[in-house]
C-alpha cells in the first residue's frame, strides 16, 4: 500500500505557531531558536543514517526553506520518529536537545 508523503515539520510550520503565541501574548520561540531546534533534529536524522537525502547544510545547519517529509526519512526514521516526536515537542531542554530521539533509536522497533 502507497502513503502519502506529508510535512512532519517545516520551519514555515513552527513560525506560524510561534507568531500565534506571540500574538496571544504567550512565550514564544524567536526565529533563530526554530532553526536552532530544527538544525539539530536534521543532524541527529542525518548521523544516524535515518535520512532518504541530506537534511543539512555542510555546517550541519538548516535555514528557512526547512521541510522535512515522510519521503525524507527512511522507515526506521520514520519509526524513531513516531517514537520520540511528542517527547521531543514537551520534554527537550533546550533547542539543541536530542535525548528523546536518542531514547527513541535505542529503545525503537527491532531493538
Amino acid at each position: 500500500m502507497n502513503k502519502k508523503p506529508f510535512t512532519i515539520e517545516s520551519f514555515e510550520m513552527n513560525k506560524r505557531v510561534e507568531d500565534r503565541l506571540a500574538a496571544g501574548g504567550e512565550e514564544f520561540d524567536s526565529e533563530a531558536v526554530i532553526l536552532r531546534k530544527l538544525s539539530a533534529l536534521a543532524r541527529f536524522f542525518d548521523e544516524n543514517g535515518l535520512t532518504t537525502r541530506k537534511l543539512t547544510a555542510a555546517d550541519g545547519t538548516v535555514d528557512r526553506s526547512f521541510v522535512l517529509r515522510s519521503t525524507d526519512l527512511t522507515p526506521e526514521g520514520l519509526a524513531v520518529l513516531r517514537k520520540g516526536y511528542e517527547k521531543w515537542h514537551r520534554q527537550a531542554k533546550t533547542p539543541e536537545d536530542v535525548r528523546p530521539w536518542e531514547k527513541a533509536l535505542r529503545f525503537g522497533p527491532g531493538r
